[in-house]
């Protein structure tokens, strides 16, 4: 256990209301705008040590205290001297006077588990089989070597660039140059990637990008420039090239900008973002660079992680686009590569951050389809765990109700659609987990050693439990009209070896999987470890990302699919993609067209004057419930 102080006073309201007790970083955030101060200077102020943090902080109750002393002596000289002595009794032992709350001088000292660094295996150079080490010691751009499970091998791509680049030529060369020391720097095979066609492209005209699909190429690597303009590129060549148009002449995209190719004075290019070019290049065509081993404590006695698949749901938010949900499932959350993971896309309204019911249903079914194309129904998990991000405490209600049921529903419609010609679906049975990462977390962690008060930066990643994430949350129930708390409710918030990262919050609303009866510390251990997931882990210089893999995925490719998503755009059918890319998201239109359609039937029936309100009402449900069994029967 470790002893750790944390930026928090407790704030006790003297009215007790629904909020009940609270902390004071829900009442106070620093916000500076950028265009005012120099982000170095925002930095210096908002990523400064604990230690000067939890200072400022006490000086912020210091100040508090004094201003109830000064309100309650002022009112105490308008007082009359015989009520001031009835006043005095009545009144609670308060530290801060007459203020609506009380708040402890002292922060608050909470117990933290302190979790274990887990293992990776990857190939080194010279070796036959793959060695284990702690993620720690991993240095994959001086030892890494061969994948794992054997290389697939790049036959037939293409190197894209401007024609009218004037370091066009350099461009190409330094690519041809320093993909060729990859193979050797890698100890691949020789014929592990092929001679690359060259294909000079006028980037200004969006027609030429097509030329790209007359050799159904297997990945297009494009050479782009800065700034928005090299954006807007990468947006139409992702249109055209991975549409639903393009069939199976569809093809993957590597894009890399041009100062990491040619450098403007020197004309030579940064090697090691070539080298990290070609390793997602790599990735993306379907090799494993590495796989983790969690170190759960209980081993595979509470959950076995190679019969165990992973979903993350994440969302981006444009101005006045729709609002891109990413629902991204792996059936072996523990490689690192693409080989895995299945996409499934659903466009909310702009700015709604909660998926209906049939939405989260139809997403769910349809990503459990497709990973069962590839892994077989012999493969079916014992175990999903579900991460939602991006959504704050007061909508968890709503996400139970919506959410969490309809993606229950989708395994149950896909167990219902294929049990009856499938023996090994028809006897399958899976254990759900919903876990919800709450984002913007204002807490902030330091560690006390040896029994002294000066507060230091968290030197391992630990989990806290302890006092501040106690309180129960409540959800309705609707059968029996009945409050009752989340099934194993298991709040927790997580901090990672790192100063500067901010902590993430987790909130169990479904453990049919039975952490909390079992072993908990194996969850908190299996969502630390999913953080070293994601592909770029190995070349980062930073560590982990801030949230697990599946999050992680999710949120990176709703970016990417928000920004194909153009203002001009009339219909669904043009942000589709091709069926040939299977790692790439899937926009499946059924759940968008019933939601379009259920808004102009409401829209009709509105300005249709019927006398009988019956027999709108009657006539509404019948249609929608034709449409329903008309769209099951096709898909």
């Amino acid at each position: 256990l470790y002893s750790f102080c944390i930026a928090h006073h407790k704030v006790t309201q003297k009215k007790k209301q629904k909020t009940g007790r609270c902390f004071l970083p829900q009442h106070a955030q620093l916000t500076l705008r950028s265009n005012e101060v120099e982000y170095k200077k925002i930095l210096e102020i908002t990523t400064i040590p604990i230690k000067d943090r939890l200072r400022r902080i006490d000086g912020l109750v210091e100040v508090l205290r004094r201003t109830g002393e000064r309100i309650t002596q002022e009112k105490k000289k308008k007082i009359e001297p015989a009520k001031i002595q009835e006043s005095e009794e009545k009144k609670e032992s308060s530290s801060s006077g007459t203020l609506p709350f009380k708040i402890d001088l002292r922060p608050v000292m909470v117990n933290a588990i302190k979790l274990q660094f887990p293992q990776i295996k990857y190939m080194l150079k010279g070796e036959e089989k793959p060695t284990t080490t702690c993620v720690t010691d991993i240095d994959w751009g001086a030892s890494g070597g061969r994948y794992i499970g054997g290389t697939i091998p790049l036959r037939n791509w293409a190197i894209v660039v401007n024609a009218k680049d004037r370091d066009a030529d350099y461009q190409i060369e330094n690519i041809e140059h320093e993909w060729i020391s990859f193979i050797s720097f890698r100890d691949l095979p020789k014929d592990t990637v092929a001679s690359p066609d060259i294909l000079r492209i006028e980037y200004d005209n969006v027609e030429g990008y097509r030329a790209i699909l007359q050799r159904s190429y297997q990945l297009a690597m494009l050479v782009l420039p800065e700034e928005e303009i090299g954006s807007q590129y990468k947006s139409h060549f992702t249109r055209i090239l991975q549409s639903d148009k393009a069939k199976n002449k569809a093809c993957l995209i590597q894009c890399i900008l041009r100062g990491n190719v040619c450098h403007p004075k020197t004309k030579r290019c940064d090697r090691n973002v070539m080298k990290c070019t070609f390793d997602a290049v790599m990735a993306k065509i379907g090799n494993v660079l590495f796989q983790i081993d969690p170190n759960l404590p209980s081993g595979t006695k509470v959950v076995n992680m190679r019969k165990t698949w992973c979903v993350g749901v994440e969302l981006s938010h444009r101005s006045e686009k729709p609002s891109a949900i990413i629902l991204a499932l792996s059936t072996s959350p523990l490689e690192g590569g693409l080989r895995s993971w299945h996409f499934t896309t659903h466009l909310n309204p702009s700015r709604k951050d909660v998926i209906t019911l049939e939405a989260a249903a139809t997403l769910m079914f349809d990503a459990i389809q497709m990973a069962v194309e590839n892994v077989g129904t012999r493969n079916l998990p014992e175990n999903i765990i579900v991460l939602r991000g991006g959504l704050p405490d007061n909508r968890l209600n709503e996400l139970y109700s919506k959410e969490l049921v309809g993606v229950a529903r989708g395994i149950h419609r896909f167990k219902k659609n294929f049990g009856n010609t499938d023996e090994n679906v028809q006897g399958w049975k899976c254990k759900l987990t919903y876990i919800v990462r709450c984002k913007q977390v204002l807490d902030r962690f330091g560690q006390l050693k040896d029994g002294s008060e000066i507060v230091h930066p968290i030197k391992s990643p630990a989990t806290i439990f302890d006092r501040i994430t106690s309180e129960r949350y409540l959800c309705y129930n609707a059968i029996n009209n009945k409050q009752k708390n989340w099934i194993h409710n298991i709040p927790t918030i997580l901090c990672q070896d790192d100063a500067k990262t901010r902590p993430s919050r987790y909130v169990v609303l479904k453990d049919e999987i039975g952490f909390a009866k079992k072993c908990a510390l194996d969850l908190f251990q299996l969502l630390y470890s999913l953080s070293y997931t994601f592909k770029y882990f190995v070349w980062s210089t930073v560590g982990p990302t801030a949230y697990p893999g599946p999050l992680k995925y999710a949120k990176h490719y709703a970016e990417r699919f928000s920004q194909m998503i153009f203002r001009a755009d009339k219909s669904i059918v043009m942000l589709k993609r091709s069926k040939k890319l299977i790692n790439q998201p899937q926009l499946f239109c059924i759940c968008t067209i019933l939601y379009f359609l259920v808004i102009i039937c409401c829209q009709c029936f509105h300005y249709l004057k019927l006398k009988n309100k019956i027999f709108r009402v009657i006539c509404f449900s019948n249609a929608i419930r034709q449409l329903g069994k008309k769209m099951e029967m096709r898909g």
